[in-house]
């Protein structure tokens, strides 16, 4: 083996172990916003992109200093009836891009904080089973809107 391929050698081991304790890709949240309530005491919804995240992630839970609690929630509608399930956790799909959105997967907001007001903002912090927690400002939107946020009203 000649001088260079000896150099080369301990370098590829070091990077190969290196790589076996490297972190989870950090994911990156986007458009991140949260549905007021139309009455208060009524819990809001968030919704946001979430890309960037390995195929392995898996969102674990969500909290904000405006809200007493946060819960991750997933809606669907079957034989034209509407149903919302709590979810411990999200598994993120092989793209590491997942949309929270009306209808499907999203966040339930409860006991926010008195005073909030479409066009200002809160922040959202996202926890995840590997990556680091991921912190965001949310877009705060009036209530109502078409889709299936109308039912979150009386959840």
């Amino acid at each position: 083996m000649g001088q260079p391929m000896k150099l080369l050698v301990p370098f590829v081991a070091a990077l190969a172990l290196a790589s076996c304790g490297a972190p989870a890709s950090q994911p990156q949240v986007t458009e991140a916003r949260i549905r007021l309530p139309a009455a208060p005491g009524l819990p809001g919804a968030g919704y946001f992109q979430l890309k960037g995240a390995s195929s392995m992630e898996v969102l674990t839970g969500a909290s904000s200093p405006a809200a007493e609690r946060i819960e991750l929630h997933y809606s669907s509608t079957e034989n034209g009836v509407s149903r919302m399930q709590k979810m411990e956790q999200v598994s993120l799909p092989r793209t590491g891009e997942f949309t929270f959105e009306p209808g499907a997967h999203h966040l339930m907001l409860f006991g926010l904080r008195d005073g909030l007001q479409p066009g200002g903002t809160i922040p959202i912090t996202l926890t995840f089973e590997k990556a680091q927690p991921v912190t965001v400002e949310a877009r705060l939107e009036a209530p109502g809107g078409g889709g299936m946020e109308g039912h979150h009203d009386g959840h």
